[in-house]
């Protein structure tokens, strides 16, 4: 019997040895882990400003609509769009954009990503734009393209025979163009 006692204890002290042997192994690799964790998740350097920024401006209703897009970096980088509006006659406005990033649990590889913008500016018809904007305080260039806002258009294409033209209701019995 003391022999038995021997054996199970000298079986419980090897067993305790090989888990105290494991234990510093599995710690190291979770601080690796844990080390490889925050590299992915680092976030990316601020973005350079664009030397130019291009956009479409048209007027209806009472507003200006400026639209557009700026490539970021990274589909973590993301755009807040403002404007100023300076009392004179005509008002001057001024654009000016600003970014910022959210990494959150995500990888943000250096992807570029277009970042779509468009403000709506309660300002009148003859209302002036900068042709300086601000870019995360920075002055950049701003290139407005004036547009028109998409409507209607009359000179559509006729409709085939038998089509029904946009917009518009047949009465039995009439025709396309009669």
């Amino acid at each position: 019997m003391v022999i038995i006692i021997l054996l199970l204890i000298g079986g419980g002290v090897i067993l305790y040895l090989q888990l105290q042997d494991t234990e510093p192994e599995e710690e190291e690799e979770m601080v690796v882990n844990d080390e490889e964790e925050e590299e992915e998740i680092e976030e990316p350097d601020p973005m350079e400003p664009p030397e130019v920024i291009e956009a479409e401006h048209f007027f209806s209703d009472g507003m200006h609509i400026v639209e557009g897009s700026i490539d970021v970096p990274t589909p973590c980088h993301y755009l807040d769009e403002l404007y100023q509006t300076a009392e004179s006659d005509p008002e001057l406005v001024t654009l000016e954009f600003e970014s910022w990033v959210e990494v959150g649990d995500r990888v943000c590889e250096e992807v570029t990503t277009a970042r779509n913008f468009s403000l709506e500016i309660p300002a009148s018809e003859e209302a002036e734009f900068s042709s300086e904007a601000y870019f995360d305080g920075e002055p950049v260039t701003l290139e407005l393209i004036l547009d028109q806002p998409e409507e209607e258009n009359d000179d559509e294409e006729e409709p085939l025979p038998g089509e029904t033209p946009k917009g518009k209701a047949l009465e039995r019995g009439s025709f396309i163009g009669s």
